[in-house]
């Protein structure tokens, strides 16, 4: 990006400032305490400050500064300060029925921190104890029933309580949430609030996309992009993320093998990631084979997956999910209605049918999900691109009065067949692929040499 110039200080200069943290910091309470140093040579860093922030543990307390990147050449939302404005007030209200929230405080101007000849705002919050990210946790304990037992109730829990307070956090996945175990029973909390979504925020933009492996496919795309389908910025933005963490943990909960069985990490997904939600039903997807390790107890959960991905929606809230029947499902692909009857043409053995396995009523469809069907319906056969295992484009018409011999295809029913011919599909002729007519023909002619010869020993 020519001629950028960071809007923020960077970090190395919050790091120059906070040397002297008692004379650069505002709020009273962070003058007074202890800053955490590297070998008591520089301020020390942690791993909870999202995107475009750096986190500093003072005393009881982390301080969030946000910052400018040299290297990306990107800056912080410009609204950044008006959102948390909003965001830290609406907390404070909703903390008693949200335990997994933070409480924040936004400190501005003369409250904040002095960096480069100027005050810049800190996000206050209390420090937790004991805590490690959810992923983490997940790798540690991922072998034992009773507590990812209770983590998975725990999760269910969370985001019941986070959609009755009018909350979509706006990030959700395994490194944006913490365990806390003070009390011996793990205690999920929330941080980065960078792209919540609350009543006050209806009309805003949201700032970021999260994380592939926790997104809906179809509404995934970079935030910067005004004409993509970004996801919803509204209460159901975290519908998807909740339904893959929820199910995650509860097949874990019956057979925690999963976890290396299906190429976990603590740090990027857990049991499913883009691959799997852009072809849920097969039989060699993730979600396919969560359901079939896990029986009835996961098939609702992986029923409502399957089917929001399919139809391109957010899925239904968790505790509604749970109240569907536990019967596996086969998702199956409606076509379009088949085109009118082509004029007649010169008969020829027609393409017989197949089933795709894995896809059942997909005969024929086309493998990129995204092609819509309708316009592959409304294709010419020559046209349609191939499709491996499922379609092939068949040969041209032959020349008129040229033998044609029989062949043997695929035929999508109701879609017209090589040369024009339209209706259900037909079975190749049991008589070695030769046609009814041909073997006629050669009874005829051969009825007609007999005749010959007859009349001739006659006369």
């Amino acid at each position: 990006m020519q001629n950028w110039k960071p809007g923020w200080p960077t970090k190395d200069e919050y790091d120059l400032a906070m040397m002297k943290w008692q004379t650069n910091l505002g709020d009273p309470a962070l003058k007074s305490a202890r800053l955490s140093m590297n070998m008591g040579t520089k301020p020390k860093h942690y791993e909870r400050g999202g995107l475009y922030a750096i986190v500093y543990k003072i005393g009881g307390y982390q301080a969030r500064c946000f910052c400018s990147d040299i290297a990306e050449q990107t800056d912080p939302p410009g609204d950044i300060v008006e959102r948390y404005q909003k965001i830290t007030r609406y907390i404070a209200t909703q903390r008693a029925a949200v335990p997994a929230l933070i409480e924040t405080k936004l400190n501005l101007n003369g409250e904040g921190v002095y960096v480069s000849g100027r005050w810049w705002p800190v996000l206050k919050a209390e420090w937790l104890p004991n805590v490690t990210s959810l992923g983490s946790y997940i790798e540690q304990q991922h072998n034992s029933e009773r507590v990812m037992r209770t983590l998975s109730d725990s999760w269910r829990t969370m985001v019941r309580q986070l959609e009755a307070a009018q909350i979509a956090h706006g990030d959700l996945d395994i490194t944006n949430v913490l365990v806390q175990t003070s009390t011996g029973q793990p205690v999920l909390r929330l941080i980065d609030y960078d792209n919540m979504w609350t009543p006050e925020l209806a009309n805003y933009p949201q700032t970021e996309c999260g994380h592939e492996a926790f997104q809906h496919p179809a509404f995934f795309y970079p935030v910067d992009k005004p004409l993509a389908r970004n996801r919803p910025y509204n209460l159901e933005m975290d519908r998807f993320s909740a339904l893959v963490i929820y199910l995650s943990l509860l097949a874990l909960s019956i057979r925690g093998t999963l976890f290396a069985e299906l190429g976990a990490r603590e740090d990027q997904r857990l049991l499913f990631d883009r691959k799997d939600y852009d072809n849920p039903s097969i039989a060699t997807s993730r979600i396919q084979q969560v359901q079939s390790r896990c029986g009835a107890q996961v098939t609702p959960f992986v029923n409502e997956l399957v089917a929001c991905l399919n139809e391109r929606r957010m899925p239904r809230p968790l505790d509604e999910i749970a109240t569907m029947p536990a019967t596996a499902t086969t998702t199956s692909i409606s076509y379009p209605a088949a085109p009118p009857p082509q004029p007649p043409r010169m008969a020829v053995p027609t393409r017989s049918k197949i089933q795709v396995t894995g896809h059942p009523g997909a005969t024929g469809a086309p493998a990129n999900p995204s092609m819509p069907l309708a316009g592959y319906a409304q294709m010419a056969p020559q046209s349609r691109p191939a499709v491996p295992g499922v379609y092939a484009p068949p040969p041209p018409p032959p020349a008129p009065g040229m033998y044609q011999p029989p062949v043997s295809g695929y035929q999508v029913p109701g879609y017209p067949t090589p040369y024009g011919q339209t209706g259900p599909s037909v079975t190749k002729n049991p008589v070695g692929g030769v046609s009814t007519t041909a073997v006629v023909i050669v009874l005829v002619i051969l009825i007609i040499i007999a005749a010959c010869i007859l009349i001739s020993q006659v006369h």
